[in-house]
């Protein structure tokens, strides 16, 4: 894997220590094609492995997207432990932090999330805000 830029696991960390959202666009290779999200997962949990803060974890919600914007455009929302199969690239990943009754709302009913993986998400963000040092 060449040299691995920490970068993107400092600034998602602290988001999330936040609840604030992130958005993560994904690299183009050097042979000009486009990174996938299986491949950014894999790479987010190197750097896991690497800066061992806890953050990329199996149970962190994930939205999954593919192509925004195109006719085949695809939205999925899933965890990190179960990245869906999303179509063609360019991939877009949004890791939510605190929801709002709104985005909530949009999740669970246009993007058909499961909402007790909502749920779930939620409490894990607060925790990580409340082990955030002050």
């Amino acid at each position: 894997m060449g040299v691995l830029s920490m970068r993107a696991y400092e600034v998602l960390s602290d988001n999330v220590r936040r609840g604030l959202h992130t958005i993560l666009l994904l690299d183009i290779r050097d042979n000009g094609d486009f990174m996938s999200a299986p491949d950014a997962i894999n790479v987010l949990r190197e750097m896991e492995r690497v800066g061992g803060l806890g953050v990329i974890n199996d149970e962190l919600m994930v939205i999954y997207a593919a192509r925004v914007g195109w006719d085949d455009q695809r939205i999925d929302v899933s965890t990190i432990g179960n990245v869906p199969s999303i179509g063609d690239t360019p991939h877009v990943l949004v890791v939510p932090g605190l929801l709002n009754p709104v985005e909530i709302d949009y999740l669970v009913n246009v993007l058909n999330a499961n909402e007790e993986l909502v749920h779930k998400h939620q409490l894990l963000i607060k925790r990580f805000i409340n082990k955030s040092p002050v």
